[in-house]
């Protein structure tokens, strides 16, 4: 088999080495992100970008509101890429809808959240959209959505075997006055 090989360069607006990688799966592009100090998140030194597949960049990430820096590099995509989280210049995730128009990317904000770790470096949702963060802490933050309601997908039966016994377990429903 032969190896993949594709090297894009990303351009001069990374210019250090502390910086985060974030592949979008639906989209075909890369978020790059770097270490930028409060106050120091500019178009000419951007706290994060958007590369496609040729190098070039399809978003600067330098005047986007309330972005005033990147302490860490940590950021995430939720699993239908409509919600970016990055960590800040003051120790604050923020968190945009992200809406996309030929694999390019906007930005809206969506909310802030207030962390004590200034150096988060890296961040994921999980299935039911709660952002966990580590840094110098764990966080979980649940991410507020308009039902608040999350379903985990299962099978309708569940074989659960011990060494002793099979029990076999068939779809539930949950009783809402359970304590």
């Amino acid at each position: 088999a032969k190896e993949p090989v594709q090297l894009a360069t990303a351009s001069s607006k990374l210019i250090n080495t502390n910086t985060g990688l974030l592949g979008s799966a639906l989209h075909n592009v890369v978020f790059c992100s770097q270490t930028r100090n409060a106050n120091q998140n500019s178009t000419n030194i951007p706290a994060f970008i958007v590369i496609n597949e040729d190098g070039d960049i399809i978003f600067n990430g330098g005047d986007l509101e309330y972005l005033n820096g990147c302490l860490g590099g940590g950021m995430a995509l939720n699993a239908d890429e409509t919600k970016f989280a990055i960590i800040d210049g003051s120790a604050k995730i923020q968190v945009y809808d992200v809406n996309w128009t030929d694999n390019v990317p906007s930005f809206t904000h969506y909310c802030s959240i207030s962390t004590n770790d200034q150096e988060i470096c890296q961040m994921a949702f999980d299935y039911s959209g709660n952002l966990v963060v580590g840094g110098r802490y764990l966080g979980v933050f649940a991410i507020p959505t308009e039902s608040n309601v999350c379903e985990t997908p299962a099978r309708k039966a569940l074989t659960v075997t011990s060494g002793t016994a099979t029990v076999a377990i068939e779809k539930v429903e949950a009783d809402e006055n359970a304590p």
